[in-house]
């Protein structure tokens, strides 16, 4: 049985601009970033508990996941398991101060 994954507007539009700004040096390392961003979700959705526990001192934001894009070791897929699935809550580049921009 497949597993659901939630995807909120936010992290869709994470992934485009990410695919995108890849994507304006070289189309190739654009679409493998979405693939990556896609094996990388089915393999959390398979096994939630892999990615690492976001460190907050944040109440909201308890029990969000982070997890490495394969081959994209600086892009970090923030994420909830829910009793079906998976929630992708952002798509971001390790640089950012992920913090702020996640309790945005």
């Amino acid at each position: 049985m497949k597993r659901p994954v939630i995807r909120t507007p936010q992290a869709q539009a994470d992934i485009e601009d990410l695919a995108f700004f890849l994507g304006q040096r070289s189309e190739a390392v654009g679409l493998r970033f979405l693939d990556a961003v896609d094996q990388t979700i089915q393999r959390l959705v398979a096994m939630p508990g892999t990615g690492a526990l976001f460190d907050t001192k944040k109440p909201d934001l308890s029990g969000l996941r982070c997890s490495t894009v394969s081959g994209f070791r600086n892009h970090l897929i923030f994420y909830r398991p829910t009793r079906e699935g998976i929630e992708i809550i952002r798509v971001l580049h390790g640089a950012r101060d992920v913090e702020r921009v996640i309790d945005r």
